[in-house]
């Protein structure tokens, strides 16, 4: 039988999450479809969590120098089983830190150790590029959400230039150089955002057109990712206030009680009207400064791969203005302190 693998490697902030949440929940009924989607389960990872086994993640930490070999042996091995024993013409890992540079020789290890224990007659690397203007702006809501920082986005993204994940052109000349054998197939990711259907727009640049709605799951053609709302702007604006009132260090200890919190009162109506104006932009001298400082690896990437002009890829939009920062002293901010200061 022939199979094709597929390594999907991110981009990071680019869906990796919501693919990976529909890949390993209905692996069950997409296998049957002819897409496997391997998962380590809690015997060899040792752990029960969901989180930590919806993705390879447990691949690449294993495939790194020093190498854990036991680990290393023992997760691949278990992944070329599944392989082995599926029916499925095609199969897909996915972990979004193999499009970091120092993560790439290890994909090539464990492309090599699996193919090993299951043949595979062709290979591709599927990206899903996100220019550098919107990865930043992303990065910064996920490491305010996570407590890894308490400024402000304009202080934030020039420290964030030298981000080794903004290496395009760097990054797939590595692809290419670690693993020759496999095709690269580059997506924009503003494009599979279009009309709602991210992730079967994925699986139709996979070459998987309608699989989702074959495997009785028309509803995840238009997959919502349950983490959406936490990272708009009103929810990362409240997360930013929690940071400075609180501390990083003590908000990191109650970060999943305090993203509970602000969950909820995103969804109240009294604070409606605060809670729209609560913005995070990114000004057009900004953008037009992160662009120039990425052009030289960006420009040649999204030229060659995605028939893309840069300048048009880049993401600035009609964003204007100042950052909003939550008054102490306003009925949300009076909300809020009251709401953390009940965590004990």
């Amino acid at each position: 039988m022939a199979r094709h693998l597929i390594l999907h490697a991110g981009m990071p902030r680019a869906g990796s999450s919501s693919l990976q949440e529909v890949l390993f929940h209905y692996r069950d009924r997409l296998e049957a479809q002819g897409l496997l989607y391997p998962a380590l389960g809690p015997d060899v990872l040792g752990t029960a969590d969901d989180t930590q086994r919806y993705n390879h993640r447990a691949l690449q930490r294993s495939a790194r120098f020093p190498w854990r070999w036991r680990s290393f042996n023992r997760f691949h091995d278990d992944i070329a089983r599944q392989m082995a024993a599926s029916a499925a013409p095609k199969v897909i890992l996915s972990y979004e830190g193999w499009w970091e540079p120092a993560n790439i020789p290890g994909l090539a290890r464990s492309v090599k150790r699996i193919t090993a224990g299951a043949a595979c007659d062709t290979a591709e690397i599927a990206v899903i590029a996100r220019d550098p203007v919107s990865f930043l702006r992303s990065i910064y809501k996920l490491d305010v959400l996570y407590g890894r920082t308490s400024d402000l986005l304009a202080d934030y993204w020039p420290r964030q230039l030298s981000d080794p994940r903004l290496r395009y052109s760097t990054i797939a000349a590595a692809y290419a150089r670690h693993l020759p054998e496999a095709r690269l197939n580059i997506m924009s990711f503003d494009r599979l955002s279009e009309g709602g259907r991210f992730a079967g727009q994925f699986m139709a640049a996979l070459g998987e057109d309608g699989i989702l709605t074959r495997a009785a799951l028309q509803t995840l053609e238009a997959h919502h990712y349950w983490g959406g709302d936490l990272f708009s702007d009103a929810s990362v604006s409240m997360a930013l206030f929690a940071v400075r009132h609180m501390g990083l260090r003590r908000f990191r200890q109650k970060r999943k009680i305090i993203s509970e919190r602000i969950s909820r009162l995103v969804q109240n109506p009294d604070f409606a009207d605060e809670l729209k104006a609560l913005v995070i932009p990114l000004d057009q001298s900004s953008a037009h400064a992160i662009e120039q400082a990425s052009r030289a690896e960006a420009e040649p990437f999204f030229r060659q791969h995605l028939q893309m002009d840069y300048r048009r890829a880049t993401c600035i939009g009609d964003e204007a203005g100042t950052q909003s920062l939550i008054v102490a002293d306003s009925a949300l901010g009076r909300a809020l302190i009251t709401s953390l200061e009940t965590l004990g």
